[in-house]
């Protein structure tokens, strides 16, 4: 069945690019479709019980929706041009119709069960993806993508499928991608206030959603590992995803970082990534990342993170070395003394850091080695 509606799509797409109907005669093609759609969809709920036992038809009506999707594009966007994305949203909320009644009326099977909801889950799910880059545009799509990955990681603590898991993983990680090695991504909006404008509502969402993502993944990662993930998470079964969306997160916040800097000493109507020397500017991006691998080794300190007190490290080094050998030959009169300033002051809250963490962890270390018998 499922095959022929495949063809029947195929066909219907097919004509509607060759022939391209008017918007008003496509009305009936599209109230044809849809109630074949509907009937793939809602069939097992009326088929005797030895069918309702299969898990080839929920299957089945899991995926008439993906199908009939290819079919009822073409003709629903020539009836409604500027409301594309309703057309996924539509089908997703069927799927989740669907995934609510068979959870009532499904199959008993507790294996076919958790199989039938995890496929209409899963489809709507891919309805929502394909929602947001069909209706929205430039940032608006990263931003969806990272709402629908956090809400996706809250929902596998309800639903236990890594399907749900590393579906979330992957869109947050296409966010990051969109964000940090995208080079498009200057000309996502137009050049507004300084630092409060599109650039902090386009890296912070995602941030958030990240380090929300981290919260829901909790113990819950290590605990669910299922066999075939075993050599990704080892045998103490690591938070590998956890790790890997806290390296995004600091990521975007240094992206966004640069960016700001960058917006604010640009000179014309477009952000410019100028590597020009300009003391200032200079002078601005060597105090920010400072700050930053201050702001990171603190985190650190309080989580007991080594990643983050590496990392921190890394890029005080960096600043310490672009401080030395690009901005000090630049730079002359106050900017050269605030920079020998910042230095000075750096390299002082780091070592009392330190001091303190390592000075907290012997104490530690020698409280447990008096307390053994």
């Amino acid at each position: 069945m499922l095959a022929v509606a495949a063809g029947q799509a195929a066909q219907v797409w097919f004509r509607s690019e060759v022939d391209l109907p008017a918007p008003d005669a496509t009305t009936p093609l599209l109230a044809a479709l849809v109630g074949t759609v509907l009937f793939f969809v809602l069939w097992p709920f009326f088929a005797a019980p030895r069918l309702r036992a299969h898990r080839s038809t929920w299957y089945t009506a899991a995926l008439a929706p993906l199908v009939g999707f290819v079919a009822l594009y073409r003709p629903f966007e020539i009836a409604f041009p500027d409301a594309k994305g309703l057309l996924p949203i539509a089908l997703g909320a069927v799927s989740v119709g669907a995934l609510a009644a068979m959870r009532r009326v499904g199959p008993t099977a507790a294996d076919v069960r958790r199989s039938a909801t995890v496929w209409f889950a899963g489809v709507a799910i891919v309805f929502v993806s394909a929602a947001i880059p069909i209706q929205l545009e430039k940032q608006w799509i990263t931003i969806g993508w990272a709402v629908e990955g956090m809400a996706l990681l809250f929902l596998w603590r309800r639903l236990d499928h890594a399907g749900l898991k590393w579906v979330a993983f992957a869109l947050l990680a296409a966010t990051a991608t969109r964000l940090v090695v995208n080079p498009y991504v200057l000309e996502y909006g137009d050049r507004g206030a300084h630092i409060v404008n599109w650039l902090l509502y386009t890296y912070w969402v995602p941030v958030v959603a990240m380090l929300f993502g981290m919260r829901a993944l909790g113990s819950l990662e290590a605990e669910r590992v299922r066999d075939r993930e075993r050599l990704l998470y080892g045998k103490d079964g690591r938070p590998v995803l956890q790790v890997l969306l806290g390296a995004m997160a600091v990521a975007l916040v240094f992206a966004w970082l640069n960016l700001t800097i960058a917006d604010y000493f640009s000179p014309g109507r477009d952000i410019e990534l100028s590597f020009e020397r300009q003391p200032a500017k200079d002078l601005t991006t060597s105090i920010s990342w400072g700050a930053y691998a201050l702001m990171l080794l603190g985190l650190g300190v309080w989580r007991q993170s080594k990643g983050l007190r590496w990392t921190s490290l890394l890029l005080l080094v960096v600043t310490l070395l672009k401080l030395v050998f690009w901005d000090l030959s630049t730079l002359e009169g106050l900017y050269r003394v605030l920079s020998f300033l910042g230095l000075g002051v750096s390299l002082v809250i780091v070592s009392l850091v330190y001091q303190r963490f390592l000075s907290s962890k012997s104490v530690a270390a020698r409280a447990a080695h008096e307390g053994e018998p």
